[in-house]
């Protein structure tokens, strides 16, 4: 006792001594756990056809866009969200290239196309979807029934104004017209290809050449006048078949407006004035003689109703005075000289008749010459 031991285990006076634990090995922290995990995914990133050298690990995080594509591994966000936008915009740039609206009344043609095998295609009105239709022209051609108006200032080199003509007898005239067509569905797709913009190539041309052709034919009085049915029924005709030869189909023509020089235009106007005068000179002078003659029935109506008055008033007095002198033979057979007794009855009947308009008087006399008294009554 007392004395202690040595490394041993002896003991050693006046103390007792322990011998030293054994060093234990330390366990992972969970740190590098975490870096050993990380480490495996890496390894197994860069070689798929690896494994983890350290065995699979289990719960394993799900992988990012960067680990699933080397190539953006070191892009940084902004870059990465750069590049999706310019992507997301050209397949929505595509997609809407690929659409062709076709509006009701058009046909859609295809004017070019990559391998040539689809020029002159159609197609109907609707939303159509084809990826193809980005490497083709496509054209929108109207076919419905449309109208074309010929109608504005008066110059003949005008495509849409009024078509410049020239009469027979030299005179520039100006036509105004509209002309209503329409192409066959089933023949858009040959107009277009054969004839590009028809508008210009035959619509155009046919309406600016047949009205002067067909008025040469005619004068400007004539155009103007009583042949002006004539020539829109010509035009009108040569038009028709014109356009139809080239699958267009007129409608209508409407001639609506002939207008000849100024000059024509006055002197068709004096004409007018002047046979409005000589109409109405013809008229005042027929009225003249209607009532002349009128006049003249008149006249000779009313001296036939005079001297038929005149006559009869001369029978009447006659008959009176016969009477008269009948009577007065009558009453008197021995009486020799009626008319003396007559005279002097009248005599008689003037001097006592106050309203009486006789002014003379003849009596006979003795020795055979009348006398003629003046009884008068005026004062």
């Amino acid at each position: 006792m007392g004395q202690g031991r040595g490394t041993s285990g002896t003991i050693i006076a006046g103390e007792i001594r322990t011998p030293p634990l054994p060093e234990l090995e330390p366990k992972p922290k969970p740190k590098e756990e975490i870096e050993e995990k990380v480490e495996n995914v890496k390894n197994y990133e860069d070689d798929e056809d690896k494994k983890p050298t350290k065995g699979p690990v289990k719960n394993d995080p799900p992988k990012s866009l960067k680990q699933r594509i080397p190539i953006i591994r070191n892009i940084s966000t902004f870059w990465l969200l750069m590049i999706m936008g310019v992507v997301v915009a050209v397949v929505i740039i595509l997609t809407l290239a690929s659409l062709v609206s076709v509006p009701a009344g058009y046909k859609g043609v295809i004017t070019s196309a990559p391998d040539g095998n689809h020029i002159g295609d159609t197609l109907d009105e609707g939303w159509h979807f084809n990826p193809y239709y980005l490497l083709c022209h496509i054209e929108l051609v109207r076919y419905n029934a449309q109208t074309e108006n010929f109608v504005g200032s008066d110059l003949s080199d005008d495509n849409i104004g009024s078509i410049g003509v020239r009469s027979s007898d030299g005179l520039e005239v100006y036509m105004d017209f509209s002309i209503t067509y329409h192409i066959p569905a089933e023949k858009v797709s040959s107009v277009r290809i054969q004839n590009g913009d028809y508008k210009t190539t035959i619509l155009v041309p046919a309406a600016k050449s047949t009205p002067r052709d067909e008025a040469s034919k005619f004068t400007a009085l004539d155009m103007i006048g009583a042949h002006r049915g004539e020539i829109e029924a010509v035009i009108r005709t040569n038009i028709t078949l014109k356009l139809a030869a080239n699958n267009i189909i007129v409608d209508q023509f409407s001639l609506r407006d002939i207008r000849p020089p100024d000059s024509v235009s006055k002197a068709i106007e004096d004409k007018k004035v002047a046979e409005q005068n000589l109409i109405t000179a013809g008229y005042e002078a027929d009225r003249q003689i209607r009532l002349a003659e009128g006049n003249m029935t008149a006249m000779i109506i009313n001296a036939n109703g005079s001297a038929q008055a005149k006559v009869i008033n001369a029978n009447g007095s006659a008959q009176a005075i016969k009477a008269i002198m009948d009577r007065f033979k009558s009453s008197d057979p021995n009486s020799t000289n009626a008319t003396a007794e007559y005279l002097a009855w009248a005599y008689i009947q003037a001097l006592s008749d106050p309203n009486s308009r006789v002014q003379y008087v003849i009596l006979p006399s003795g020795n055979g010459t009348p006398i003629l008294l003046n009884i008068g009554k005026g004062g």
